[in-house]
């Protein structure tokens, strides 16, 4: 699943730089990580895993962030809003890799940020689907080396990056996912990234959102669900699924 943003919505006054992926900008930075949770403190110039500067205004809402609507996508009519795509997972436990193979990360403890969001990302999938899934991290220890097997390959990118599908630069498209089994998970690296989207593209949003599609969901028409087509606001009060993405999640995998 390719996804995008509407580039032409977009209000460019409020972004001053653009420079590659997860580079912070000047100014002391303090990380206090837990598997729970993280917090970070910073400068008024520094802005979290992009270089996005004074950009206190800049909205995401409402852009869409998906090309196209997937076949058989469900009307607004009907009560069931999510819809399954044909093919799932036919095992409980899958493994994920996150890799950093175009050395886009300028240190391990940036990368480690981004890694602990996709843990929690696949957490949240894992405890909705009533422990019918089950992920184990099987990232290599050395962040640039290739993947060592895992179903769901995730890596950040920029332009053509050996698959069939190249990223445009800035705006545009964010991210993209193969349906089961493909298993790749890919965002990429020219987007102004942030670990709770106040002032760039919330990474927990789109990880959610793609992984979603890695295990197997389409689009719902639910403005609530993280799987509708639509970037929102939601997670700035947390990072949750919404009740449509959970009911979808175990229809598909049998817990319904």
């Amino acid at each position: 699943m390719i996804c995008r943003w509407n580039e032409s919505r977009l209000d460019k006054r409020h972004i001053s730089i653009t420079s590659s992926l997860i580079a912070f900008t000047a100014g002391p930075l303090m990380l206090s990580l837990s598997l729970l949770s993280l917090t970070l403190a910073l400068s008024s110039s520094a802005i979290i895993l992009d270089s996005i500067i004074n950009a206190k205004s800049t909205s995401y809402k409402d852009r869409r962030i998906c090309d196209r609507v997937a076949p058989g996508f469900v009307q607004p009519r009907l009560k069931k809003r999510y819809v399954l795509n044909k093919n799932k997972w036919y095992t409980g436990t899958l493994s994920w890799s996150f890799r950093d193979p175009f050395h886009l990360f300028k240190n391990d403890q940036k990368f480690a940020i981004v890694k602990n969001i996709l843990r929690q990302a696949f957490e949240k999938w894992s405890n909705s689907s009533r422990g019918a899934l089950i992920f184990k991290d099987l990232s290599p220890m050395d962040r640039t080396k290739g993947n060592i097997g895992a179903n769901f390959d995730i890596l950040f990118a920029k332009y053509a990056h050996g698959d069939k599908e190249s990223f445009d630069g800035f705006g545009g498209i964010v991210a993209h996912s193969g349906y089961p089994v493909e298993g790749i998970i890919h965002f990429d690296g020219s987007e102004h990234w942030s670990i709770d989207g106040r002032t760039g593209l919330d990474l927990r949003y789109v990880a959610l959102h793609e992984i979603g599609h890695a295990l197997g969901l389409r689009h719902s028409n639910d403005p609530k669900a993280i799987m509708n087509p639509y970037y929102s606001d939601q997670l700035k009060e947390g990072f949750e699924l919404g009740e449509d993405d959970i009911l979808g999640i175990r229809k598909l995998y049998g817990t319904s």
